[in-house]
């Protein structure tokens, strides 16, 4: 197995699916399923901040969920971190802002201004979300959204790839690896996490950021 380096801090910003939501269970999957907990046991000397919030969005919605608040205060803080992995946009896609795709890239930018206070660009990995299952808005799921939310989020990998091309980020489609569990159609399960967590691994090994 490749050699790790050793003692890297990574922050881990996002939303419920960087905090863990558990979908059967309303609530939050053990460190030891979550792919943030996953990623520290594959790579050894990694310690990473877990900074995810159900509901965050870019800059969408009240103050509480929006991650640009959230980013002033952490890069004021005194925490530290080598290099970080921002993955927001699907609550974005909820109906009530309706934000479409170059929005949302928008939003992602303005977080992208804060973190680079703290990180150097190379060192902040850009994640696209999951997709939202075609029927995540549909009774018994999440109401928040509606068919035009799937097609949105359908269109945030392209939409970030272009902001990562012109910014100088690196760039990871979580899409092209991971699905949303079948019980909400949002979410990641165990198994969504573990695998992620294994793409992410080469991915930030890839770009050096571990």
């Amino acid at each position: 197995m490749e050699e790790k380096k050793k003692g890297v801090t990574l922050l881990a910003f996002g939303d419920s699916n960087t905090w863990g939501y558990n979908a059967k269970t309303g609530g939050r999957y053990p460190k030891e399923v979550r792919w943030t907990g996953v990623l520290e046991t594959l790579c050894p000397g990694l310690t990473v901040l877990e900074e995810g919030l159900c509901g965050r969005t870019t800059v969408f919605g009240p103050g509480f969920l929006r991650g640009e608040d959230a980013l002033r205060m952490w890069v004021r803080g005194n925490r530290r971190a080598g290099a970080c992995v921002i993955m927001l946009g699907t609550n974005d896609c909820k109906s009530e802002y309706g934000a479409d795709a170059e929005s949302i890239a928008s939003g992602l930018e303005t977080c992208l201004d804060l973190l680079e206070r703290k990180f150097p660009k190379e060192k902040i990995l850009v994640v696209s979300p999951i997709l939202l299952g075609d029927g995540v808005w549909r009774e018994g799921k999440d109401p928040d959204f509606d068919a035009g939310s799937v097609k949105t989020c359908a269109r945030l990998a392209a939409a970030y790839r272009t902001v990562c091309e012109r910014r100088g980020h690196p760039f990871f489609a979580a899409q092209d690896y991971v699905s949303a569990a079948l019980t909400d159609e949002e979410h990641l399960d165990g198994a969504g996490h573990a695998a992620f967590a294994r793409a992410l691994a080469e991915i930030l090994r890839e770009f050096d950021l571990i």
